[in-house]
């Protein structure tokens, strides 16, 4: 009976052991996801950046195809949790998208459309990284959520997870040599340069020397007066923002980071009856096809919309019917899409932008 489980360990910290011997190369996240993956029993993983000012950006996409990352990068990522916690000053910690609680209903209401577009649940570990981001490693189920014992085993993966991440962050930028580090950190959307604590540069990547050779990189001594955590915008298009390093990076202690990226919309900030009013605007929607695409978007089924309407089953589906022929539509996935197209500006509505 101790056969399997002890195996199974044995599996696990073999995974792990390959995972620390990649810390600084370009398959380091790929590989710390599929170990995660693994320990959860799932078969989807990513790994995403997400900043406080810019798109979230793709690093390992073992989940989504290549029509849904197209929608997500399109705006739908707008209504990302991960994004919300982040640009919120949430940087690092463990979540469970199914179990995530908010303050606020729009928040709730918001993740149940993310997830009804995208997944079934979610679990993710937020690895705060220099310069104002979060690398986020994610596994995905499409049927079942995550139970009592995967999130003890979540818990328990963090601080072995974060470990390694900090490790390799001190590797990529101290082993310049490694050809896997370049591959990594040119290929981002991101120009980074790094400055040690007397203000002299100890690192540029490739899109940082193509930005400065433009002329469109700030001056480092404007950057050297500049103090603590701040950002400048570039235009209407990009931000320019820095942050102190800790004594303990080893790169630079106590020095700064700094980024300059394309400037993204951020996490939707829209009060859910406001939305509500315009959907039933746009589309001559009556009060009571009003109410039941509000439960339709909020997960309930026929029988529970009569229930809380006071009216019989059979009429929900008369309204419903007549809900999508206005629409044009003929699933409930096509709804939340009508909907979503709404929240993200598109189709003449107006975006909302993130200050």
């Amino acid at each position: 009976m101790m056969a399997g489980p002890k195996f199974a360990n044995e599996l696990i910290f073999r995974r792990l052991g390959t995972v620390a011997e990649s810390t600084g190369g370009h398959l380091f996240y790929s590989k710390l996801a599929e170990f995660f993956a693994n320990v959860l029993r799932c078969k989807r993983w990513l790994v995403m950046r997400y900043s406080r000012y810019g798109a979230p950006e793709f690093i390992v996409n073992s989940a989504m195809p290549e029509k849904a990352v197209e929608s997500y990068l399109r705006g739908l990522y707008r209504l990302d949790p991960l994004l919300r916690l982040v640009q919120s000053g949430t940087r690092r910690g463990w979540f469970i998208l199914s179990r995530l609680s908010h303050s606020k209903f729009s928040d709730t209401y918001f993740d149940r459309l993310f997830q009804t577009s995208m997944i079934y649940d979610e679990a993710a570990i937020l690895l705060s990284a220099p310069g104002g981001s979060s690398i986020a490693i994610c596994v995905e189920r499409a049927a079942r959520k995550f139970s009592h014992h995967d999130i003890e085993h979540v818990k328990a993966l963090y601080p072995v997870i974060e470990s390694l991440h900090h490790v390799h962050l001190d590797r990529i930028f101290t082993l310049p040599s490694r050809g896997g580090r370049r591959k990594s950190q040119d290929r981002a959307q991101q120009a980074v340069m790094i400055l040690d604590n007397r203000c002299h540069v100890v690192f540029r990547n490739a899109r940082w020397k193509l930005l400065e050779r433009k002329g469109q990189t700030p001056d480092v001594r404007s950057i050297a007066e500049a103090r603590g955590t701040g950002m400048r915008a570039l235009g209407t298009d990009f931000v320019f923002h820095w942050e102190d390093l800790p004594d303990t990076f080893a790169v630079a202690p106590g020095g700064r980071f700094c980024i300059i990226e394309p400037r993204g919309l951020g996490y939707v900030r829209m009060n859910i009856q406001k939305a509500l009013s315009q959907f039933q605007h746009r589309y001559n929607l009556t009060p009571r096809e009003r109410d039941i695409v509000d439960l339709v978007l909020q997960g309930y089924p026929n029988s529970k919309i009569a229930v809380k309407l006071g009216i019989a089953t059979g009429t929900v589906r008369n309204h419903r019917y007549r809900l999508y022929y206005k629409l044009d539509i003929t699933t409930e996935r096509e709804l939340f899409y009508t909907f979503i197209d709404l929240l993200l500006g598109r189709n003449g509505a107006t975006a909302n932008k993130v200050e």
